[in-house]
């Protein structure tokens, strides 16, 4: 099981596997923000449909169409946090996953416990990546 798949029984050493669910063998994945380059498109695979959204732009209209099997963040960006855009994710009516992209941290379980306890409807996890140059999103 890949994290991406995985619910709420991870442990504090996230992969960075992305992978398709095994319902579709497609994995729908919205991405908010700057991603480290490369990341999405080598870990989603080739079955992965991505669409690439700028946190300013995105609305409850565009998100529903997109409707995400899961979104991928940055943790933390100069426009936007994990915590900003789980808020939103709430407000659309999302319960489903939602993973930040973060460098190894040393208390991930402060991250995973505040976000879970502010937004308890979202699957929230991290997903660890080596640094790496980010991709701006337009």
């Amino acid at each position: 099981m890949t994290l991406i798949q995985a619910r709420r029984e991870t442990t504090d050493d996230p992969s960075n596997t992305i992978s398709p669910t095994p319902e579709t063998g497609t994995l729908r994945v919205l991405v908010i923000g700057e991603t480290p380059d490369g990341y999405v498109a080598k870990q989603a695979g080739a079955n992965a449909q991505r669409t690439f959204v700028a946190f300013e732009t995105l609305t409850e209209e565009r998100f529903l169409a997109i409707a995400p099997d899961v979104v991928l963040s940055p943790l933390v960006t100069p426009r936007f946090d994990c915590l900003e855009l789980a808020n939103c994710l709430e407000r659309f009516g999302y319960s489903g996953r939602y993973r930040a992209l973060s460098p190894k941290l040393p208390r991930p379980d402060l991250v995973r416990a505040e976000v879970r306890g502010q937004f308890p409807k979202l699957d929230f996890d991290l997903v660890y990546f080596e640094e790496a140059r980010a991709v701006p999103v337009a």
